[in-house]
């Protein structure tokens, strides 16, 4: 993972917008943040853990307040980065949640603005959105870089005085760090599983036992039951706890012998209560025939009691049987006389519905007046077409009137709209003459406002041109003085190196080689001056180089300057010499003319559109009125023809109607009268009817009469029985009969001939005192038979119930025995993983699992300490027992090369604690990163400390960090050390200011 390019705006003590570009930064692999203290250096690192996790690390995360103080009150605070991972190249941007003014109200009146993330990945030069939500964005780059926010400030920002506090920290302190950088959660909820499966299996244990500790009180209950003295049951002294598995053999045997004795009990109970119930079975039979003879006899006398009423009852039932044979013919007298005393009743209601002059008519009137009435109506029907016709001819001029109404409303209405629209378009016209004159001056006002933004335009550009002029001006005069510096410092180099010219001839003097002054071959005394000389030599080339940049630099800058002072002519040829003010006001009377002309233009066409919808609309309301008018014309001759045609025919039917509003109620009237005629007609018919069936029915009934018993008609009525008295008849006679018949088979039945034997022979059945001896000695018999027999059965089972109970108790024993082994196995186990029980450390599962990657940083951390140390120091984890119950296998000794003495991290120096937490810190970052996944990590940084180091451990701890550019690393380096800013030329310099903090980038140059 590395860092690439970081912009920063209104966050932290950056108020505007501030830019990194760490690909410069890092092309030495190593540069240095560095800032007076509280300038903002960790700011730059948490706007980098903000970016990529959308919080900040440490304390400060619980924070809200990441907008800068210094920004103006409007202005957004957000993190842009760019990074790369697994070659792939991503830009994040985050803003925080903050408070702005509200557009509109005071600056007291603020609205909350929610955070937002964008992140984007660059496929083929073009950036993609990956992500616009916070959380899922974080977990994108999550999943990405393999760490979360912990383990990335521990594994890329290593805050050394974090881990100078964990050299010295307790096995707690430690723990929890691990914790959040290795992950080891899965360990500690190895534990808990333990725990919970070890307490489950100890309460189903628990249960188990509860339920054996029950079987064994039945086993012995069921044992001291039949363990017996004397034939009496006793129970074991004792608790149920202090007591062993009851003897079930004896139990058993005992049961024995009282089965034997009870089999012998019962067999003669047995035989004493057969004899007892078998005495007073018989007395119950004798007693129960005797009783029989007394009910036969009592019902025999019943039904002798009761025959003269049936011999009754039998010449009732043959009297009604003759009567019977009259029933047709008195049905049908009853039936003529009922039917004429029925149409005798409906005459008078009936002739009550007619005309008074038609009540007292005879049937045969009436028939003739029924005949005159339906001819008249058939002449009478023949008329109602024609009112039909004008009921039609009635509605059609009612609805002509109204729409000749209606027409005329709309009429008058359409000639007040006619006048309006004329007077509107007057005023149109009116307002078009108005507005003309100044929309003709709307090109020539636009030409004058753009002439006025052109001299603008030459005066903005006459002013900033001069002040470059001006600033170039100055820097001219400070590259010629320079170059003259230079220039005057190479003339004395070379001047000096000219009076040294005998050391330059005498370096060039060979052996056997003439002198170029003298030409001698002997050289006895050549100057001394050859090494002061070569060096004058070097210093005049080095200052005729810098002299000579000069001169390249003067004539740059002399070049640009005369380009420059030939703008600023042009310039202040096209006006840009003019007062500002004074073209700032023409621009707004250019303005506001252009615009006045633009509105009347606008005005123009606007009142063009309403004087052409005015005019069209007056045109088609005035099409619309004639159009009426010739509509109304053409109503009026309908309705004066039709008023002729209506008055002629209503007077026709008039004289037809005969005192009723219309020919069809006339014709309503008519078939009323015609229905109450023929009604009362069939009155008439059906009584003459009626009467003519009696009278045959009379003389019928007379001559059947006269061939029976029966004298008149009174006499087969008295004999004649309606249905409700035969049937009553008929049970009396039925129930009679059978009461005989039963009162007959019963006397002649067995038993009841044995009792009347008995009776005649003197023999009489026992009373109620002799049967109640009897059934108490048969009961008494009967409950000590029952009481032998269950003494004899619950000696039957009590062998089986014994021996069952004990089965149950070493069965159930037997079976919970593996899992009392589980639940001692599986308490062991959660007691060791907990770092209890036999866990001779004293550590958990999880400080376990932590202490091997200790163990691992521990190694890391070593071969870093040993080379800023100088093979001195060794770091080595420690599993000893911390003691007073505290937690142990997390300790960290220090070995002293030169000693050979381990002891506490705690005892080390200043100096030599940065180094040991600098040295654990990186060994922390390599092991994490190798947990994570192997994210290649080149992008590190490193937060001070280095101001306990003497000069040189300094240098020792730099050759360790700059061993971290390997592979292309880039380092950064947070600190205020001067001694860094020496021997680190790429800088990233944090300002303090009272606006703000700026960031600004540094190289050094190694001369300085």
């Amino acid at each position: 993972m590395r860092v690439h390019r970081l912009e920063i705006q209104a966050f932290g003590p950056f108020s505007e917008r501030q830019r990194v570009d760490f690909d410069r930064l890092g092309e030495q692999g190593l540069f240095l943040l560095n800032g007076a203290t509280g300038a903002g250096k960790t700011s730059v690192l948490d706007a980098i853990c903000f970016a990529l996790f959308g919080s900040v690390p440490g304390a400060r995360q619980g924070g809200n307040h990441l907008r800068s103080d210094h920004a103006p009150a409007g202005l957004e605070p957000s993190v842009l980065l760019e990074f790369s991972a697994n070659k792939r190249y991503f830009e994040v941007t985050r803003s925080p949640s903050w408070q702005r003014p509200k557009k509109t109200g005071g600056n007291d009146s603020l609205v909350t603005e929610q955070a937002h993330t964008l992140l984007r990945e660059k496929i083929g030069g073009e950036w993609v959105p990956l992500s616009s939500r916070n959380d899922e964005a974080s977990e994108q780059i999550r999943q990405l870089l393999g760490m979360n926010r912990e383990q990335f400030t521990k594994v890329v920002m290593l805050a050394q005085g974090e881990f100078a506090a964990f050299l010295r920290a307790k096995v707690e302190d430690r723990q929890t760090l691990l914790q959040q950088l290795f992950g080891t959660e899965r360990f500690k909820a190895v534990e808990s599983e333990l725990l919970r499966s070890a307490t489950a299996v100890k309460q189903e244990l628990a249960n188990d036992e509860a339920r054996l500790a029950e079987l064994l009180r039945q086993a012995r209950e069921a044992a001291a039951k039949f363990i017996a003295v004397d034939g009496q049951a006793t129970e074991e002294p004792g608790g149920e706890e202090t007591r062993d598995v009851p003897d079930f053999e004896a139990a058993i045997a005992a049961e024995e012998a009282q089965h034997q004795e009870l089999k012998e009990a019962l067999e003669l109970a047995g035989r004493r209560a057969e004899k007892s119930e078998s005495r007073f079975t018989k007395a119950q039979e004798q007693a129960r025939k005797h009783n029989a003879l007394v009910l036969v006899e009592a019902a025999q006398t019943e039904v002798n009691l009761e025959a003269e009423d049936q011999a009754l009852r039998l010449r009732r039932l043959e009297q009604h049987r003759r009567a019977e044979a009259f029933s047709g013919e008195m049905k049908r007298v009853r039936l003529a006389l009922q039917s004429k005393q029925q149409s005798e009743t409906a005459v008078t209601p009936a002739r009550t519905t007619l005309p008074l002059p038609l009540r007292a008519m005879s049937l045969a009137e009436l028939e003739g007046e029924a005949s005159r009435l339906s001819a008249e109506r058939a002449v009478v029907q023949t008329l109602l077409p024609e009112e039909e016709l004008l009921n039609r001819q009635l509605l059609e001029q009612e609805t002509n009137q109204a729409e000749r109404a209606k027409s005329q409303d709309r009429r008058d209405q359409l000639r007040l709209r006619i006048v309006e629209l004329q007077e509107e378009l007057n005023t149109l016209e009116a307002g078009l003459l108005e507005q003309a004159e100044a929309a003709g001056q709307r090109e020539s006002r636009k030409d004058r406002l753009v002439a006025v933004q052109a001299r603008q335009a030459a005066a903005d550009a006459y002013r900033r041109a001069q002040g470059e002029l001006e600033e170039l001006e100055e820097q001219l005069r400070d590259a010629r003085d320079e170059q003259l510096s230079a220039k005057q410092h190479w003339l004395t180099l070379m001047q000096s190196r000219l009076d040294s010219v005998t050391g330059e001839l005498a370096a060039q003097l060979e052996v056997g080689v003439p002198c170029p002054v003298c030409g001698s071959l002997d050289h006895p005394q050549p100057s001394a001056q050859l090494g002061e000389s070569l060096s004058i030599t070097a210093q005049e080339k080095q200052a005729r180089e810098l002299q000579d940049a000069g001169e390249h630099q003067v004539n740059a800058l002399a070049e640009a300057h005369a380009k420059l002072r030939a703008e600023v002519a042009g310039h202040a040829a096209q006006g840009g010499t003019e007062d500002a003010e004074g073209l700032q006001g023409q621009y707004l009377a250019a303005r506001q003319e252009l615009e006045l002309a633009e509105e009347a233009v606008r005005k123009c066409a606007e009142l063009e559109l309403r004087s052409e919808a005015a005019g069209e609309e007056l045109r088609s309301v005035q099409a619309a009125e004639h159009s009426l008018a010739s509509r109304i014309l053409q109503l009026d001759t309908l309705i004066d023809s039709a008023a002729v045609t209506i008055a002629e025919r209503e007077s026709k039917l008039l004289t037809e109607r005969v005192e009723h509003p219309s020919i069809a109620l006339r014709l309503e009237a008519m078939s009323q009268q015609q229905a109450e005629l023929r009604s009362t007609i069939e009155v008439l018919q059906t009584q003459v009817q009626a009467e003519q069936e009696f009278h045959r029915a009379e003389q019928a009934f007379q001559e059947r009469l006269s061939e029976s018993e029966f004298e008149n008609l009174k006499q087969v009525e008295s004999a004649w029985r309606d249905a409700t008295e035969l049937e009553e008849l008929g049970k009396n006679i039925s129930r009679y009969q059978e009461a005989a018949i039963r009162a007959e088979q019963a006397m002649a039945a067995e038993e009841v001939q044995t009792a009347l034997a008995e009776r005649t022979a003197g023999v009489t059945p026992l009373g109620a005192e002799g049967m109640r001896e009897l059934e108490a000695a048969a009961a008494e018999h009967r409950e000590s038979l029952h009481e032998t027999e269950l003494a004899y059965r619950l000696a039957s089972t009590s062998q089986g119930s014994v021996a069952s109970a004990a089965e149950r108790y070493l069965s159930f024993a037997a079976e919970i025995a593996p899992a009392r082994e589980r639940a001692q196995l599986l308490t062991a186990l959660a007691d060791t993983a907990r770092g209890l029980g036999h866990n001779d450390y004293k550590m958990p599962l999880s400080a376990y699992v932590l202490a091997a990657r200790l163990e691992q940083v521990a190694i890391a951390a070593t071969e870093r300490l040993q080379v800023m140390s100088d093979g001195r120091y060794a770091l080595e984890h420690s599993d000893a027992l911390a003691g007073r119950n505290r937690k142990s296998g997390l300790g960290l000794e220090v070995i002293d090369g030169w000693t050979g003495q381990r002891r506490d991290t705690s005892t080390l120096s200043g100096g030599e604690s940065f180094m040991a937490s600098l040295a654990l810190a990186l060994g922390l970052a390599d092991v994490v990163h190798q947990e994570s996944g192997g994210l290649p990590i080149d992008t590190l940084f490193v937060d001070e400390g280095f101001g306990s180091l003497d000069e040189e451990s300094l240098d020792q701890v730099m050759t360790s960090l700059e061993s971290l550019r390997d592979a292309g690393r880039v380092v950064g380096l947070v600190s205020h050390v001067a001694e860094l800013k020496l021997r680190i030329p790429l800088q990233l310099q944090v300002i303090k200011g009272r606006h703000g903090s700026t960031l600004s980038m540094r190289t050094l140059n190694r001369l300085e």
